[in-house]
């Protein structure tokens, strides 16, 4: 299997802004697993006319998930000056409008929104829910946190809640009902406890996939 700073190279291309490849500017990897993995900014946004950094390593994060466990996935591979994580109409909602059709098409029961932020936050891993509205209150969450805590501090709803209409994971979870959660990871976690991570994240997944079973 390739290794996540392989698989993520081709989204540090130009200044991390990623290789064009004209309008459609997403990857979509099909699985047999109905969790849904997603990287909206693998490469560079744009928001309010300026340029952001991308989220490290999460566009590789999730191809590396999506092999390992046989997931679906979804990243985007390039900056057309768009924010799917902030903007409802354009580019940026054709990003949000693939995740609701491969919701439907392929019954997806979950959606793991992965992001990064900086080591200047009180936590490791902040878990975006909108107070429990984006999630149906699902207890799922305690998955999560089960095998996160293991990696630091971790915490729900604290910074970034996915509280705004333009984010991924309310716009997904008004139109699908599914549970959605926005997942921040520091960037010590990402590029120097990588190994840790997708541990946890493969366990996750492994838990989740379970209750899909159960549930079926």
């Amino acid at each position: 299997m390739k290794t996540i700073d392989e698989l993520n190279k081709k989204y540090e291309e130009n200044d991390f802004n990623g290789i064009y490849q004209g309008i459609c500017n997403l990857k979509i990897m099909k699985g047999s697993i109905p969790i849904l993995l997603s990287a909206p900014h693998a490469v560079m946004q744009v928001r309010n006319g300026i340029f952001k950094r991308c989220d490290g390593l999460t566009g590789g994060i999730v191809e590396y998930l999506k092999d390992s466990k046989d997931t679906f996935g979804i990243t985007r591979v390039h900056n057309l000056l768009d924010d799917p994580n902030y903007y409802n109409y354009g580019v940026s909602l054709l990003y949000k409008q693939a995740i609701v059709k491969l919701i439907n098409e392929y019954n997806i029961k979950y959606l793991l929104d992965i992001h990064g932020c900086s080591d200047n936050h009180d936590f490791s891993i902040d878990i975006g829910t909108n107070n429990g509205r984006n999630t149906n209150n699902s207890q799922d969450i305690d998955v999560l946190l089960e095998y996160f805590s293991s990696l630091g501090k971790v915490m729900i709803d604290n910074k970034f809640k996915a509280s705004l209409s333009g984010n991924i994971s309310r716009y997904v979870h008004e139109v699908t009902n599914i549970p959605c959660f926005q997942i921040e990871i520091s960037s010590d976690l990402r590029f120097n406890k990588t190994d840790e991570l997708i541990n946890a994240f493969e366990m996750i997944i492994d838990e989740l996939k379970c209750k899909v079973k159960k549930k079926i």
